[in-house]
């Protein structure tokens, strides 16, 4: 059994729970009354902030792997062998918004660690959330795949911020297309809209590098098809 460094933030777990509970309300009362049930007697016992927010702590993580909601992330992650051969720590913290959806890799000392922020509410869509998490799990593996040559320092090679931030826009948007196009190749549903599609990806080769991808950003002429 392949070992995979998985944790969630707290306060994702949390959300996640309460909104799978909401929907457990409409089908499968008994587990909901459980967990209610359960929950009220934790205000009950404890004294203090201190004790009930441990509590709390450890019945949210519970019932978060009684539901099989941890179980969604380790599926995908074992679809991808240079995640699983690099060990990386993958941490998931909730996102407020979807503009603070992303994926970002530290690596300190030669310890690598995954971000992946996520907002709670995408537990109401499986499927969406599923065709997320392998898109943002392909680029975990670009971004820990040598022959990707992923640094997160990069040299946008604009004139001025504007330039900087334009070439920024078009390198993430190219990057989505490349992982699309990867993606369908295997078969699995994307979560990029269809009108997106074509620019180059689908019969390119299989293996671009960071600073390749770069390159294409900075070339304007890509710049009304990636707008």
């Amino acid at each position: 059994m392949e070992t995979i460094h998985l944790r969630f933030d707290n306060a994702f777990v949390e959300e996640v729970v309460f909104l799978e509970m909401r929907r457990e309300e409409e089908g499968n009362c008994l587990l909901a009354k459980s967990f209610y049930d359960q929950r009220d007697k934790i205000y009950e016992e404890t004294k203090t902030e201190e004790e009930r927010d441990e509590r709390f702590r450890s019945f949210y993580t519970e019932w978060f792997q009684k539901l099989g909601l941890s179980s969604i992330f380790k599926e995908i992650i074992l679809q991808f062998p240079l995640i699983l051969q690099t060990k990386p720590l993958i941490f998931v913290k909730r996102a407020w918004t979807k503009k603070d959806e992303e994926t970002e890799l530290y690596d300190e000392e030669g310890k690598k660690t995954v971000l992946i922020r996520l907002q709670a509410i995408r537990i109401n869509d499986r499927s969406w959330l599923q065709a997320y998490l392998r898109s943002e799990f392909m680029r975990t593996s670009d971004m820990l795949d040598p022959v990707f040559q992923y640094s997160p320092r990069l040299d946008l090679g604009g004139e001025s911020e504007l330039e900087n931030e334009l070439v920024r826009e078009r390198f993430h948007v190219l990057w989505n297309l490349y992982i699309d196009a990867r993606m369908r190749r295997r078969g699995w549903k994307t979560v990029f809209p269809t009108e997106t599609r074509g620019h180059g990806f689908e019969k390119a080769r299989d293996q671009f590098t960071q600073y390749e991808l770069l390159q294409l950003a900075r070339d304007e002429r890509n710049a009304p098809i990636l707008s």
